[in-house]
């Protein structure tokens, strides 16, 4: 972890190719702004297919927020045959319970602040209409609508499977898209998010912390802390090693920067 916030703080301290000008909100996005930052950008390989682990996870969140225009109201059920296709990953999980019912909003916490495998899961099964592999294709055409032209997912929460691939160029691409959309405000908002409190359910008396995956945004972490970072998804699996998306802003500046790294 240590040699990954190493790079990913390098990358967004040198990142003077990938910056534009920010506009007055940390988290809005103008169409002017997302065609500076495209024509700016430098990378490293950035067509090369690799496994992106829980960055999978943004592309989900988009679906979501695009399928579900009332995420405060509308709810989601963990039926509990979903939540046993788990059993022996070694997954990141969101502790979500058999039968639990959370609204949308709250589903989006626990797929994005804890990376649980479990929320994302749910959400692909809730929004495939019981289909899992059905969702997945969603994530496939939404991808490649938006112009990733490297991308191919296997499943909604990015653990190994050979045919679950992306690029750092895709990533980016899909980011962008995100940022420049209505939703962006919700997405940012969720990924910032270091703490979140999830209340009582109908399968549950108290309540419970998810923490943040992300301790480049953890002021209280004095090792990975980088106060600029503004986000978007952590990942790692052991094939695809160490995996980052992220943005960081410079209010001295105006600038946001943008940063994907993968495989690290």
């Amino acid at each position: 972890m240590k040699k990954f916030a190493k790079i990913c703080l390098a990358v967004l301290l040198a990142a003077a190719m990938l910056l534009a000008p920010a506009t007055a909100s940390a988290t809005e996005f103008t169409d002017d702004l997302m065609q500076a930052l495209a024509a700016k950008e430098t990378s490293v390989n950035p067509d090369e297919r690799m496994e992106p682990a829980s960055v999978t996870k943004i592309i989900v969140a988009l679906l979501l927020l695009e399928n579900i225009h009332d995420i405060e109201n509308t709810t989601l059920t963990a039926r509990p045959e979903v939540l046993t296709q788990l059993n022996g990953t070694n997954s990141s999980l969101s502790g979500i319970r058999p039968d639990e019912v959370l609204t949308a909003e709250q589903m989006l916490y626990c797929l994005m602040v804890p990376s649980g495998n479990d929320a994302a899961m749910v959400i692909a099964d809730n929004l495939g209409s019981g289909d899992i592999n059905a969702f997945v294709e969603m994530m496939n055409r939404r991808a490649a609508e938006i112009g990733c032209t490297n991308t191919h997912y296997a499943n909604p929460h990015g653990l190994h499977d050979p045919n679950h691939y992306t690029s750092v160029a895709d990533v980016a691409k899909i980011i962008q898209y995100i940022l420049a959309s209505p939703y962006a405000d919700t997405f940012m908002d969720i990924c910032t998010t270091n703490s979140y409190t999830l209340g009582p359910s109908n399968v549950r008396a108290n309540n419970r912390t998810l923490s943040t995956t992300n301790y480049m945004q953890v002021s209280t972490n004095q090792k990975y802390y980088y106060k600029y970072t503004q986000g978007i998804k952590t990942g790692s699996t052991g094939e695809a090693g160490y995996c980052l998306a992220t943005t960081a802003f410079d209010p001295q500046k105006n600038y946001r920067y943008l940063c994907v790294t993968m495989n690290a």
